[in-house]
């Protein structure tokens, strides 16, 4: 009898650590899985923006041109400091185009891509909040035959990514600690 009394808190208690242990483990797992999923989908949104740049833009005049006030582009390009930042370069460093959004700025980027070059970039400067950004360089050709490099860029803000992260860690943390010690009491009552 002894025995069973000195075994049964043994077995309770590496239960109680393998659950915990378990638990401590997905919710691990769960939240890099979802900030894995949050990062593709930023990444596939930036390079969605990209292409709505290149697809808006017009070289009917001989020059590159891109309308300010596109509607096939995110509105939010065209609202200061919303967070969604946007420009094109020519390959001497000269802004082409940069959107509303930058509010007399300058895109924060120091460097333009090759052609063919698409390159994604966490930036932190001054004056702007942490940003990710997707830069692609495009051999633009012309009508008349001639070809130009240019650089399209677009930045967004990874502040409300990250609160969405905080968020989701929290409730998370507060799930499985609510399931862990609902279970170590249910344990410590068998």
């Amino acid at each position: 009898m002894a025995r069973d009394r000195s075994l049964r808190p043994r077995v309770v208690l590496w239960v109680s650590v393998a659950l915990v242990a378990l638990f401590a483990a997905t919710g691990f797992g769960l939240d890099l899985a979802f900030r894995n999923s949050m990062d593709q989908a930023r990444r596939d949104l930036l390079v969605a923006q990209v292409l709505g740049l290149i697809a808006v833009a017009d070289d009917s005049t001989g020059e590159l041109l891109l309308p300010t006030d596109a509607t096939q582009l995110d509105p939010q390009l065209r609202v200061p400091n919303s967070g969604v930042f946007g420009a094109v370069y020519s390959d001497d460093g000269s802004a082409v185009w940069q959107s509303l959004s930058l509010l007399g700025r300058d895109f924060p980027m120091d460097y333009l891509t090759v052609v063919g070059e698409e390159r994604f970039e966490l930036v932190d400067v001054p004056g702007f909040p942490p940003l990710e950004a997707f830069l692609t360089g495009i051999g633009w050709e012309f009508p008349d035959g001639r070809v130009g490099d240019y650089t399209f860029a677009i930045a967004l803000s990874l502040e409300p990514y990250n609160d969405r992260q905080a968020e989701f860690r929290r409730i998370l943390i507060g799930w499985f600690l609510g399931i862990t010690l609902t279970m170590l009491v249910v344990l410590s009552g068998l």
